[in-house]
């Protein structure tokens, strides 16, 4: 930035002043704010500077002080995006729309050997006929997931049962409000293999600083899928990737 202004000879209109504030404009900020355009504008400036805050009518450059509903043709992000959204659906090809999400979903992912790690007989959950095998497995290097397998009985050959992947927004940690349609899953003859990707379930993190939880408005999550779009990647591509390899890795079917 400094060399940006240096090509125009004004260096010295780049500053930086900080208070200890959270989240607030301060008075000492408003004085150095308003000594900034003295200095850059040519105005003479006051020995004693204290700056009050205009009442909030003589802020306002319209009359309610929105500008939707004051213009007629005033539109909202949300109105724009929806419109283009709109446009490029109408213009797009399936087959670019597929490579597109194919090349979201694969971006920069180091694929790993699963090497499904599945409790011991001892460390199974028993509930009456039901069984439930806790499995750890790669879906990217250096990150695992979790799942739970849920059979009516102690099967003996996984691969000669088919499987059903259900895939929650608490992942394992919703078990219980879909037990109905487990034991219905189950009584069909399937394994139900609940899944709880990175960052979900019983793999998620509780409370990283004490003052936000993990999946808080503005916790540890938002944080991440901020930091994953600035990267040019998303949280839902990810996770894609995580199930993809998941289901090609076949983790049901290792006993």
């Amino acid at each position: 930035m400094k060399k940006a202004y240096a090509l125009y000879g004004k260096e010295e209109n780049l500053c930086i002043y900080e208070d200890n504030a959270c989240h607030g404009y301060t008075q000492p900020l408003a004085v150095e704010a308003a000594s900034f355009f003295c200095r850059v504008f040519g105005v003479e400036k006051r020995d004693s500077l204290h700056l009050n805050a205009l009442p909030d009518e003589q802020l306002q450059a319209t009359g309610t002080g929105n500008v939707k509903g004051d213009f007629p043709d005033a539109k909202t992000i949300p109105d724009e995006t929806d419109r283009l959204a709109a446009e490029l659906k109408q213009n797009r090809r399936r087959d670019e729309t597929r490579d597109w999400l194919w090349k979201k979903v694969l971006y920069e992912r180091i694929p790993w050997a699963a090497r499904p790690r599945i409790a011991e007989p001892r460390y199974q959950m028993r509930i009456g006929e039901y069984v439930g095998k806790s499995v750890m497995w790669w879906v990217q290097k250096n990150l695992m997931a979790y799942g739970v397998l849920i059979s009516r009985g102690q099967v003996e050959d996984p691969a000669a049962f088919p499987v059903v992947v259900a895939l929650w927004d608490n992942g394992t940690k919703a078990i219980a409000e879909h037990e109905d349609w487990i034991k219905a899953a189950c009584a069909e003859g399937k394994q139900v293999l609940v899944v709880a990707l990175p960052g979900v379930g019983n793999i998620e993190q509780a409370f990283l600083w004490g003052w936000n939880p993990y999946r808080a408005a503005y916790g540890t999550m938002y944080k991440m899928c901020c930091d994953l779009l600035y990267m040019d990647d998303s949280m839902a591509a990810m996770q894609t990737y995580h199930l993809l390899r998941t289901v090609v890795y076949k983790i049901c079917a290792v006993s």
